[in-house]
């Protein structure tokens, strides 16, 4: 047996802590001497210890604790709860590091930086696309991932070309990205494909036209540098948008920090403005 203090640094816990837990009855000293009024524990109770560390790093309350452990809460269902929580953590960080490197590439853009600017005649194109509602950038990703994972049993790799992204909203919100996502189609494919997980790709076209572009490298958090590129080439060079960009990745994406995609902007040359006297 183990005096608190002992038994609080074989635990790592402070012997406060101990105190109070005895205090409210959420675990007792295995012996009380009568005499002295020590309290010693047992290694034996470090499992039960172990179980309500676990649960208040969950957030319960430690009445919440005492209910569960008089219901006997198996250690599986401890373990899927963490594992719960763990995914939530986990999803949180990579958002809070996605704003982070969002903000700090904001910062840093200057317009001299701004990466060359193309003009292109863009053909009518087909592609293999679906719509989806993705909660944050890394969303995005992550819906990407399962249609490379699902689309090679379903269709003929040799007949799908570059990813193509299409931000549908006008009103555009980090939050909640309303996107088709799509392959450009360089062969015959079914004008519908159904993955395993039930989500429905369909094939449609996208309009022939003039596209002033850019090309960007880096993390998904500073494509805005290319945006940023393509919108002072076309204010320079007077030219006006006139449809959807586009976002064409002309390397599959495996990693949101290492991303080469083109930005494409549909423009047409700005009527000249007529000044009345």
């Amino acid at each position: 047996m183990f005096l608190t203090g002992e038994f609080a640094k074989i635990a790592r816990i402070s012997k406060r802590t101990l105190q109070y837990y005895d205090d409210i009855g959420l675990l007792k000293p295995i012996h009380t001497d009568p005499q002295t009024g020590y309290r010693y524990y047992s290694s034996k109770q470090l499992p039960q210890l172990n179980r309500i560390i676990a649960l208040k790093e969950l957030g319960l309350t430690l009445q919440q604790i005492a209910r569960m452990l008089e219901g006997n809460v198996s250690d599986q269902e401890i373990r899927g709860m963490l594992l719960l929580q763990k995914a939530e953590l986990e999803k949180k960080l990579l958002g809070d590091l996605d704003r982070f490197r969002r903000i700090e590439t904001r910062l840093q853009a200057q317009p001299g930086d701004y990466p060359d600017v193309v003009l292109k005649s863009i053909p009518e194109l087909e592609i293999l696309s679906i719509n989806h509602i993705c909660v944050n950038p890394g969303d995005v990703f992550r819906f990407i991932a399962t249609l490379q994972q699902q689309l090679p049993s379903k269709v003929d790799n040799n007949h799908l070309g570059s990813l193509v992204t299409l931000v549908k909203a006008d009103d555009f919100n980090l939050d909640n990205i309303d996107v088709e996502l799509g392959f450009l189609v360089e062969g015959a494919v079914p004008s519908t494909i159904t993955l395993d997980n039930g989500v429905t790709l369909a094939t449609r076209k996208l309009p022939a036209h003039t596209m002033a572009t850019s090309v960007y490298l880096g993390h998904l958090g500073g494509s805005h540098v290319a945006y940023g590129a393509v919108g002072t080439w076309i204010e320079t060079n007077d030219y006006q948008l006139v449809g959807q960009q586009r976002e064409v990745f002309i390397e599959l994406p495996r990693r949101v920090d290492e991303i080469v995609l083109e930005v494409q902007f549909p423009v047409e040359k700005r009527a000249p403005i007529t000044i009345a006297r």
